[in-house]
């Protein structure tokens, strides 16, 4: 038995003592989010598809699109015993009527005639006695109550605001062929439809999509499909191209189809990072791999690299090419208009947060070492970044342009969790299956911010 005049015990009450304060590092570690889910939830839920959602911001207000099967038509002649018909069916004329949020397709030339057509082809079709069609919806946040808009039959592909909240999503509709466009002045609660938008380069080629888009404040459209870089100054009526990368890279030796023989390769085609400053140049960031010779069992080892593309969008011509030792990812702009991006700098595997110059280059705001960082959140004076040490992952959270930081666990939401930068907070749409229940336009939902 110890006494406390020995020089063992003594140290007793210390080893404790860091004991306590390890274990209290760890519970600050394990800190979780607080999800609330907003009054009023007592009506019946549109149950969305959890991998069609998206979300634009402009300065003040957000944009968010999703997709739903609730609309089902039954086939009248659907009378014969071994078939299941539908009872809970939205029929057509209620597609069609004027309570509901506006339905875009009406727009079209002949749009409500088109759509009856298509209803009555599709019920005739129909083997069991129904037909699905994906309804999509335009979400807007009012009074910090999410609301929709209006609707769409058919997918929306791509949804972008400027930050005097114009808005322009890209869709893709059963009624018509190719990729439709409408545009917004109010951050998306009216619409239009543009009806001389094209998509650039196409040429009839109707499964032609944007893997990027950017709607600049000067009202320039800019969009990456099929590896080129357009630029349109009327919305869409025409379009100008800036950068093919399928010429670009094969003539600086570096390979889209994953080639080994040659010495570099875009193993990751079509995924690109990108920015716009304010002195109006684009930057395009590529991660670029490089095989070099070796004596293992694969007889190569690989390492990787960006190859940055500046294009001065005012002469709207590319100004420089050049290589940096490391991979940039998860370039993000903040509701203040700066923009940050996560560098892992090679050989040195270290990673930082950084914030982008004018002049391409970038500054570490929040460096961490060896630690893995990933999907970067940028909000209002706000930072949030996944950390995976290896061994665990958590989340590194700042609510003061990264002076200072606290940790959080893992976040392992079951449906689709989106970021509002405006409000710095993460809006979740759960699955609503059953009789879930959601706010009066059908939108289930919940939230959880920062302070």
């Amino acid at each position: 038995m110890f006494s406390f005049s020995s020089p063992i015990s003594r140290m007793v009450p210390l080893v404790l003592l860091a004991v306590g304060s390890w274990m209290a590092i760890i519970a600050d570690f394990d800190e979780k989010l607080v999800w609330q889910t907003p009054p009023e939830h007592r009506f019946p839920a549109i149950q969305f598809s959890p991998y069609e959602f998206g979300i634009a911001h402009y300065r003040g207000g957000i944009l968010i699109s999703g997709t739903s099967d609730e609309l089902q038509l039954i086939n009248p002649n659907c009378k014969e015993e071994r078939l299941r018909c539908a009872d809970n069916t939205l029929t057509k004329e209620a597609l069609l009527t004027e309570e509901k949020p506006p339905l875009l397709n009406l727009q079209f030339p002949d749009g409500k005639v088109n759509i009856e057509q298509l209803l009555e082809k599709k019920i005739q079709r129909s083997v069991f006695g129904k037909q699905s069609f994906s309804v999509s919806h335009l979400i807007v946040d009012t009074a910090r109550q999410l609301s929709v808009s209006a609707r769409l039959i058919g997918h929306i592909q791509n949804r972008v605001c400027n930050a005097q909240a114009r808005c322009i999503i890209i869709t893709l509709t059963p009624d018509r062929e190719g990729r439709s466009a409408f545009y917004s002045e109010d951050g998306g609660r009216q619409w239009r439809w543009l009806s001389h938008f094209t998509m650039p380069g196409a040429k009839g080629n109707i499964s032609a999509s944007f893997a990027k888009l950017r709607l600049q404040d000067d009202g320039r459209l800019f969009g990456m499909t099929d590896n080129r870089l357009y630029v349109t100054d009327d919305l869409g009526q025409n379009w100008q191209q800036l950068v093919d990368l399928n010429i670009l890279l094969p003539k600086n030796d570096i390979d889209i189809t994953n080639d080994i023989d040659r010495p570099y390769s875009w193993p990751e085609s079509g995924n690109i990072e990108w920015a716009v400053t304010k002195s109006r140049q684009m930057y395009l960031w590529l991660k670029i791999t490089s095989y070099h010779p070796s004596s293992n069992e694969d007889g190569y080892y690989l390492t990787n690299q960006t190859l940055r593309i500046s294009v001065d969008t005012i002469a709207n011509k590319i100004s420089e090419i050049r290589w940096i030792n490391g991979v940039v990812t998860n370039v993000e702009t903040s509701a203040e208009g700066k923009t940050y991006l996560i560098f892992n700098k090679q050989p040195e595997d270290h990673y930082s947060l950084n914030e982008l110059n004018s002049d391409g280059s970038f500054k570490a705001v929040f460096e961490i070492g060896h630690k893995e960082l990933r999907q970067l959140y940028v909000g209002n004076h706000f930072f949030m970044m996944r950390v995976d040490t290896g061994q665990r992952i958590h989340h590194l959270v700042s609510t003061d342009d990264a002076k200072n930081w606290r940790r959080i666990g893992e976040i392992n939401y079951q449906g689709r969790m989106l970021f509002d930068p405006e409000n710095n907070r993460f809006i979740g749409f759960y699955p609503t299956y059953g009789k879930a229940v959601g706010n009066k336009f059908g939108l289930a939902y919940e939230e959880v911010g920062f302070k």
